[in-house]
């Protein structure tokens, strides 16, 4: 591996850079120097003998105001460039080492007063994060990289943020954050002004009614149109069962419950803020606009009880006809009901829904619906209607007419008028003095010499479903002449 090292002054010409150390580390923390060599007068440098494998290359020991680097003008390890050799010697592009720059500032709060705070530094490339390095203020909320030992900022693009802890009060602040970009032997400059987060308190306490050490607490924020676990998602109370959530944006909904382990307490469901048990009927809290600081109770217990209705039964008693299932007044709202139809006590196979259609197999028994709600969080509930004992149907019928000339060789019809309920299947069957005529079985007849001096009626039958068959038969015609 080789390649040469350039002195860039501000404003000047690059000059080949004597005496520099290169070291070549592995690409992995703790990044271990493998090889080291120096730069000759030119500026030039060689480092044989090295394994095909992947190396990062630092050139180190500059000269103030000269910035170590990373090859690929990086400040740290993680955003060099890294260089692999395969078989064959590899030659860089020339190193070019330019004067340190730095960055000061102030952390205020929004009266102005100065605020001690912790510093973040961060490279950035683009909107890749690299290397942060950690630093305290002055008591003064001041700062200046080159106080807190950072005196080799290479040129590039950095994020800064404070970490200012609380106020006097105890509330927290946020975490302002500047993006700067230093240039070779320039200051930049990024004041901060930190703000108070808004806040609340929740103190969870058991069924007994005192504190719950260590309470379970998911919070719940709204992320790509839904509500899901969120930064903090799954965290807990402290010891004194106390737990806050402090945030400048946004609508949080929480969710509370026993600790995951070693409680030993009366028995407690989960639930969210305001005694809701599902995620969808939680209510929010807003964090956003002004300041704002709140606090709630919130006390875990039993499963709430579903206060039952009673449902009743509507719809004819008979086969053919349906039976509906009234709910009655059941509490809370949104439950989810479930039926069942009963004969006898015997659930019937199948029959789930709030209708039942009544048929010959339910004739004479006892038919009920049993109800039962279910809600996430509360003890189900189930309650029975009064019975009701469906009879067999009754068609409509009435008695049905014959039309046309008793002669051999003319055409009677029958007239069946009004059956009913519904669509009704009629079947026929003409007669001859009281006995069936072979084949007869259409709504007309044709008479023929057999007929002659005898009297025809007809008798239809209605079929309908779960009703009873019905037959009407007509009066008899005049002796059929010829």
């Amino acid at each position: 591996m080789s390649g040469r090292v350039l002195l860039q002054p501000v404003g000047g010409a690059a000059t080949p850079a004597a005496g520099i150390t290169i070291e070549v580390s592995t690409v992995n923390a703790p990044y271990d120097v493998v090889a080291e060599v120096d730069t000759e007068a030119d500026g030039s440098f060689t480092v044989p003998g090295l394994a095909d494998n992947t190396y990062l290359v630092r050139a180190s020991d500059a000269v103030a105001p000269y910035a170590d680097e990373y090859y690929g003008n990086a400040w740290k390890p993680i955003s060099g460039t890294r260089t692999r050799l395969r078989g064959q010697d590899a030659t860089l592009d020339d190193i070019v080492l330019e004067p340190a720059g730095f960055v000061r500032g102030v952390v205020e709060d929004e009266r102005g007063s100065p605020v001690p705070a912790t510093i973040s530094i961060t490279e950035m490339d683009g909107e890749v994060v690299g290397h942060t390095e950690h630093f305290q203020t002055e008591p003064d909320g001041s700062f200046d990289t080159r106080e807190a030992g950072l005196s080799d900022l290479v040129a590039g693009g950095y994020r800064i943020q404070a970490s200012a802890g609380k106020n006097a009060d105890g509330y927290p602040y946020d975490w302002p954050t500047a993006a700067v970009n230093v240039a070779p032997g320039q200051e930049s400059v990024a004041d901060l002004q930190v703000s108070v987060l808004s806040t609340v308190d929740f103190t969870v306490i058991g069924p007994d009614g005192t504190p719950l050490p260590h309470a379970l607490v998911i919070v719940y924020d709204f992320v790509g149109g839904r509500w899901s676990e969120g930064h903090a998602g799954r965290t807990a109370a402290d010891a004194t069962g106390h737990f806050r959530s402090a945030s400048r944006t946004g609508k949080f909904k929480y969710l509370f419950a026993v600790p995951e382990a070693g409680y030993s307490g009366p028995p407690a469901v989960a639930e969210y803020w305001q005694d809701a048990y599902t995620l969808a009927e939680a209510t929010p809290i807003d964090l956003g606009g002004p300041e704002s600081h709140r606090e709630f109770t919130v006390q875990l217990g039993p499963a709430p009880r579903i206060t039952a209705g009673t449902p009743t039964i509507s719809g004819a008693a008979r086969t053919g006809s349906t039976l509906r299932a009234s709910l009655g007044r059941w509490a809370p709202t949104a439950l989810h009901f479930r039926y069942q139809w009963r004969a006898n006590g015997t659930a019937i196979p199948g029959a789930t829904s709030s209708a039942l259609r009544l048929t010959n197999a339910h004739a004479g028994k006892r038919i009920s619906v049993q109800v039962t709600a279910t809600k996430k969080g509360h003890v189900t509930a189930t309650r029975t209607s009064a019975t009701t004992s469906p009879s067999i149907g009754v068609l409509t019928a009435r008695v049905p007419k014959i039309s046309g000339k008793a002669a051999q060789g003319k055409k009677l019809r029958a007239h069946t008028r009004s059956w009913g309920p519904g669509k009704v299947t009629l079947r026929f069957r003409w007669y001859r003095n009281g006995k069936p005529i072979p084949h007869a079985t259409h709504k007309t007849y044709r008479l023929t010499k057999k007929d002659v001096g005898k009297r025809i009626r007809v008798k239809v039958t209605g079929k309908r479903g779960s009703y009873a068959t019905s037959s009407r038969s007509s009066r008899k015609t005049a002796k059929v002449r010829r």
